[in-house]
Formats: structure tokens, sequence, C-alpha cells
């Protein structure tokens, strides 16, 4: 809001400088977010006064101005505008001045005659929208003294009774410990009475809780006189003429908007409020055709509506020059129908802007008779005896506070007395009920629509008594060491983990679309759908961290970068199976490998296959101390079937892992082979033994068997592992794989598995016999159990 130093300072009853306001303003609460100096502060744009005007001896559109800006004797100024007469007050920006555009202001040569300054003109000041000419500043006003000082304020929502010049000044005013005069408007009144001209119907209370009016008649419309016309263009108004002048300084002096209707344009001189029908059509003030909803309100006369109410008047009920009725509106509309208004047509004004954040219902009155009284001493009109006034309810119903002593210093950390506090609260209107030592019975103006309990008094009287004045001091916490869950701690393993394997980690939103779990093979359970969301692309809870990551792999691919090795843990979400029970959430591990493994020049460039997959599914299940030796086919959809393998222990799956399905990578349109792990974090953190236990080294000798296995394709080498180590049992030290073998010299659907054994004692030197018995023991059962025979050189 565009606040005027010079209009504000009309309230005031205290001197006070434009630094302290600004201060004052800024710890109240009220963020000054641009200031600009008119020449209150340095001086350098000042009022002056037109002595004498002569042609340019060498320019014909330039003009000769002899100017007295209180400094001795008159400067001569060079201009080009040609609406200033002598005796005019003007706007002087002296040498050495700099407007709020950035132009500097010098003495200058201009076709010959020297010029001392500048007239200015309404937009180089920021203070009017008429750029035809220079500006006309009213008679009243001292020559010499500066134009004005403009601020730029941020008034918060909660804060409408500040959405005026009155509301500002009252509020300084209690900060600086002061209250202002009320304003007391004085109307005289004709013998006509309004009730016998015009006739108010409210037909949706709710809407519109209160609606009064006020009859003028013999209005003279015309051009504003110099002080209004500068009040509302100085606040960023265009100027219209005197009567809507009048309503727009009204709004900006004291927060309530109201509307002026011709009233030889309102057919039967009644005004209807009601809702509009769905689908009606209105033309409004800006000459737009709107298409209305059934939450709408409309000030309507029988044949039809003539205003937008608490947003915009009609085009066909304007003041014109022709005006000489006038019917003055001033409304109490509810916000929420406003609000709801104004967004759905994109259209806020100043009045909306108001009504929406919620106006002081009470006093509608007292803005009605400030803008009759200033139409009838601007325009010599009459005004009829009375006011209409249709409203729902009495309008005092602002509930009863109880403020205790006690907890306003417990919260501030302060030791105010009950008389203190009282007197902090009447500096805001509020009423005090009734007062004893430990509590206070306060009643809150009505102009505070925010203030609705004891924790709103105790924050204004902070902000009054000054937050700077409230002693500085730590507060006194009880606190307890953080415990750090297994499941934390489990999680950031495995994130030190992989980054010390050269993987980078993405963070996605727990947002997805339902798309997007479509295209990763859907979900067994119910999604959580977002109520509200910002988006189809957020539109659901993510129910697997896959699609995520194929967005990851997708976005980099795309942008031409296809080697890395990324991983993302996070939860995932679904619904309770009955749909009534509360969201459930699980933390989640995913990893995936692209293209090509980082290399460097002692190393040859090699591609990601499933063994690297496998390697890193392995490396990190042996770190949590968990076994890693029984793997078998993955049934996982978004794996290849052929390429894909999961290691599991006591029937529970430790982890996923393999190339993604070549469908779903094209699905994605992935251009890289890629390779997908996944696990369950709380499983993990359940089963992981980190514990490290020193075992000492073997004091007697091992003895190794190679096994060159033939196996049906289709058996995995891991059946052949996990019976080798139940037929060694204790002495078994070591198995692995060192070789997978299929072509020339094995039979067709077979493949050569290689593994060695390393059998230990640790009490003894094992036997040629113990050893040839263990090996009799493992191919009898590898050939009973899976048909599998030793492979003959």
């Amino acid at each position: 809001m565009i606040i005027s130093i010079r209009w504000l300072k009309q309230y005031l009853n205290f001197p006070i400088e434009i630094p302290d306001i600004i201060d004052t303003l800024t710890f109240g609460g009220i963020e000054i977010e641009q200031a600009w100096d008119l020449g209150m502060l340095n001086g350098k744009i000042v009022v002056g006064q037109l002595k004498s005007t002569s042609p340019h001896p060498d320019a014909d559109k330039l003009t000769v101005c002899q100017v007295d800006v209180g400094q001795g004797d008159p400067l001569q100024i060079v201009c080009g505008a040609k609406n200033m007469h002598p005796r005019d007050k003007v706007a002087v920006a002296l040498d050495g001045a700099v407007l709020p555009n950035g132009m500097a202001i010098k003495n200058a040569q201009l076709r010959g005659v020297e010029s001392k300054g500048m007239l200015c003109s309404g937009p180089e000041l920021n203070y009017g929208h008429d750029a035809s000419g220079i500006l006309i500043l009213p008679e009243e006003w001292k020559v010499g003294e500066g134009v004005d000082y403009m601020l730029d304020a941020k008034i918060t929502p909660n804060r409408p009774d500040c959405l005026s010049i009155f509301g500002v000044a009252r509020d300084l005013a209690a900060l600086k410990g002061h209250k202002v005069a009320p304003l007391q408007p004085r109307v005289p009144e004709t013998m006509e009475r309004i009730e016998q001209e015009v006739n108010i119907m409210v037909l949706n209370k709710e809407a519109c809780p209160r609606y009064t009016a006020r009859l003028i008649r013999n209005v003279k419309v015309a051009s504003s006189p110099a002080w209004l016309r500068m009040a509302v263009e100085a606040v960023g108004i265009r100027s219209i003429n005197n009567v809507v002048d009048v309503t727009n300084y009204v709004m900006m002096e004291l927060g309530h908007p109201l509307h002026a209707f011709d009233l030889d344009k309102l057919p039967n001189q009644k005004i209807i409020v009601r809702m509009a029908e769905e689908g009606e059509r209105f033309t409004t003030l800006d000459d737009v055709e709107r298409t209305l909803s059934n939450e709408d309100i409309l000030i309507c006369t029988p044949q039809g509506p003539v205003a937008l109410g608490g947003v915009m008047g009609g085009k066909n009920s304007e003041i014109s020059n022709a005006t000489t009725n006038v019917l003055l509106e001033s409304a109490y509309f509810t916000p929420t129908f406003i609000r709801k208004t104004s967004k759905r047509l994109e259209l806020q004004t100043e009045s909306s802007y108001r009504f929406e954040r919620g106006t002081d219902r009470e006093k509608i009155t007292l803005a009605l008779n400030r803008a009759t009284q200033l139409i009838r001493e601007i325009c010599g009109s009459e005004v009829a005896r009375g006011y209409l006034d249709v409203s729902a309810t009495t309008f005092d119903d602002r509930s009863i506070i109880t403020l205790k002593i006690d907890h306003v210093n417990s919260l501030l950390g302060l030791k105010l007395k009950s008389r203190e506090i009282a007197d902090i609260l009447m500096l805001l209107g509020c009423e005090i009920r009734r007062a004893d030592q430990t509590q206070l019975m306060v009643q809150a103006p009505s102009f505070r629509v925010d203030i609705e309990g004891e924790h709103d008094l105790i924050e204004e009287i902070a902000r009054i008594y000054g937050y700077n004045k409230i002693p500085v001091s730590l507060p006194l916490l009880e606190c307890s060491p953080y415990l750090e869950t297994v499941d934390v701690r489990t999680a950031d393993h495995i994130r030190d983990l992989l980054c010390d394997c050269g993987f980078y980690e993405a963070i996605n939103y727990s947002f997805i679309s339902e798309n997007d779990v479509e295209k990763t093979g859907g979900t067994k359970r119910p999604l959580i759908k977002i109520l509200n969301p910002l988006s189809v692309e957020q539109a659901v809870m993510r129910p697997s961290l896959l699609p995520g990551m194929l967005k990851n792999i997708q976005r980099n691919h795309h942008h031409g970068q296809y080697d890395f090795s990324i991983f993302e843990i996070g939860k995932v979400f679904w619904q309770g199976p009955d749909g009534d029970q509360d969201p459930q959430e699980e933390w989640r591990l995913i990893a995936a490998l692209s293209g090509k493994a980082t290399t460097y020049w002692k190393r040859p460039e090699r591609e990601f296959d499933f063994y690297a997959i496998k390697g890193i599914a392995e490396h990190l299940l042996e770190d949590l101390g968990l076994p890693t030796h029984n793997i078998r086919p993955a049934q996982a959809g978004h794996l290849h079937p052929g390429q894909s393998a999961e290691i599991y222990d006591n029937g529970e799956t430790l982890c996923t892992f393999g190339q993604l399905h070549p469908a779903m990578a094209e699905e994605w349109d992935l251009r890289r082979v890629v390779f997908i792990l996944q696990a369950k974090i709380e499983l993990l953190a359940k089963l992981t033994d980190r514990r490290v236990i020193f075992e000492e080294f073997g004091r007697f000798p091992s003895i190794e068997r190679d096994f060159a296995l033939l196996l049906d394709h289709a058996t995995p080498a891991g059946e052949a592992s996990r019976i080798m180590r139940e037929a060694a049992g204790e002495l078994l030290e070591n198995l692995e794989t060192f070789d997978v073998y299929e072509g020339k010299g094995v039979p067709q659907g077979k493949k050569s598995v290689a593994m060695r054994l390393v059998l230990r004692s640790p009490q003894r030197t094992l036997t040629d016999e113990e050893a040839n018995a263990i090996q009799a023991t493992i191919i009898e059962r590898l050939e009973k159990e899976i048909g599998a025979a030793l492979r003959q050189a």
C-alpha cells in the first residue's frame, strides 16, 4: 500500500520525524518495502509558485518561467509544458535533485537560456498519472516546503485495519504511546427522507450481512479540486471526477470501499442484493463482459445487475458528467464470497482487496457519512435525511477475552502490571470490561478482525511495548540425547557405503503421477491420492522408488549423460487394506548402474553388466554382516528374467537386482542398458549384524578341491553352492565360483560351472580321507538333487 507522509501527518497530533516513522512502523510489523523522498527530507523537490511566464526567445515550444521556491529571488526555469499559469503552485526539482526514476537534475542552458531546475509532472515524481503537463499543486501548500515523502508498505493479510491512511496513523500513534482523534463527519440534511425515495432489499444476508446507503441530490460532477486529486493520485489511483474521487479518497482514508450509483440510472430507485445466476453475464466498469457463477454477489435493480458486489461497479450505472442524483453505497460483504469471485474472475481491485481481508462492519456508516460530507462540500449538493441500513443482526458480537497477567509476563519474559497492560490495550482501541491484579476482561475493537483470543492480545502487547525492549535471555530447555534408530543408522551406513563405491545420491519428490506407477508395472496395494494436487504429475504418493529413479535416468540420457551410478534412500507409501486405516510407509533403497564404469588410463573401459550389480549387492550385504551365498532367480516384472536374481536368507528376500527389463527400458526411452538394485531398509536393519568378531588365523593347513560341474542351463549355480555348503558343514572355510562356461565340449542345454571348495579344521590337520568323504557326499547330493555331474576332461 502506498502511504503519503503529507496525508498521514494530518491525523497525528504529535510531532514525529520521517526516519522515526519508518523505524516505528517497521518494528511494529508494517514492513516498508520502498521509500522515495519528494523533498521532505533532502529539500531538493519543493513547492514553488509561478510568478510569471514568457515565451522562449529561440524555441516556440518552450516557456521561460520565474518561480518562487522560498529561497529569495525567483528561479528561472525553462519548461516545455503549457498548462501552468502565474500564481499556480508547482513541484520544482532543484539543482542536485534525483527523481524517483533515477534522473539527476542539474542547472543547464536550454537553447541559450539558463534553467535552474525543472518543473515536474506527476509521473516523473510517481505522484500522479497525467503526463500531458506539469503537476499543479493545491494552492494551500506552502512555498518552499518539500512536496511529500512516499512509502510503499507491505501489509500482512491479518491486518486489514492498516489498509488505510487513518489505520496506519492509528497504529503508529499507538506504537508511540498516543491515540489519534476519531473522525466525526457532520452532514447537514434536507427534509426529504431517503426511505420515501429509495428501497433496498438484501436477499442473501450471509453474503451481505449489512448494506447502507445515502441519497444525495443536485450533484455537480466535475474535475476534483487539487487537494483531492493530489491525494488519490499520490497513492496510485487515477483521478476520474469529484464524486468517484471522494469514494476512492474515503476508501484509502478509512479502509472501507464505497460505490456511487447514478440514481437516475436505477429503475424504480430500488436496490436488490442477490446472488448471480449460474452463467449470468454482466459488463463491469472496465467494459468487460463477465460470466458469473452462483457464488458471486450482484447489486441489482428489478431490471438487472448494476454492480458486482464488493469488486467493481457496472457500466450501466456509472457516474458521468450528466449525473445529478447519487445513491452512495457502503456495505459489508463476507470475505470468502469476495475472495472466490475475485480469484475466479481474475479481477482484483482496491475494493476486493479490502473486502476479502475483512472490513469493519460496525463502522461502515462512518465511511458513508464521511464520503457524504465531502461530496456535499465539494459538489454543492443536498443530502436527504437519514440513511438506509439493512442488516442481518446486531454487530457487536465481539467476545470478551480473559487475559491473565501471569500468562502475559511468562510468555514475554516481562514483569508488567495490570495497569500497564491495560494502558497498552487501550492505546489499541480495546475496551477493558473488568480488571484486577490477576486478569483483565478485554473486548477487541471492531476494526481488529484478527484479534480472537488471549494469544493475539499477548502478541499485540509485545508489539506495542516494543520487541527491542524485551530482555534477551536463553530459554531453559529440558534436553535429552538424540537416540538414533537402527533404521536411520542402517540407512546412513548404506548411504556412506554407496558413496564410497562411486555412487551419487538422488532425492526425488514423494508425489508422482498415476501414469508413472502404471509405466513401472502398477501396484497391488491401494494408492494414496492427494486431495488437492499441484498437478497430475504429483497426484499420488509413490508406492515405489522405481518411477523416480527411472525419471532420473531418463533425464540424464536425454541430456547425453549415459555413464553414472546413482541411488536413492526414501520412503514409499500405500493405503491400508480396508481404505480406512492410516497410510503405511516404509524405507526403501534403490540403486542403478548405467552405461560404463568409471575408468582411467591404466584400466580399460568396460560396460556395466549383471555381475557389476551383483557385486554391489554382495558388498552391501557383507558389510551389514548378512549372508550372500543364497541366490535364486528374481520374480520381479521390471527386471530381465534371464539377467536378474535375489539374495535371500531364511526365506526372506534381502535384495533384488538385475538388468532392467528391455520392454520397460523402451517404455521410458532409456538409451543404455540399466541395472537396478532394490532392498527394504527396515528388513536389513532388523537382520544386520555389524559386530566385528576376531577370528584366530587357522593354525592347521587347509585342503582345496576344485569341481567342474555340468548343470542344466536353467539350474542356478546358487543351488549347487547351497548343496555344497550344507554337505561340507562346519569344516567349510570358503566356497567360490570361478568360472562358468558354455560352448565346445559342453553338451547342448548344459553349462559348466567351476567351483573351488576350501576345507579347514580349527583343531587338527584334516586328512585326505576326510576331504575325499566330504567330496563324495557332495557329488552324491548334487547328482541326486539337481542332476549335476562332474565334467570329464
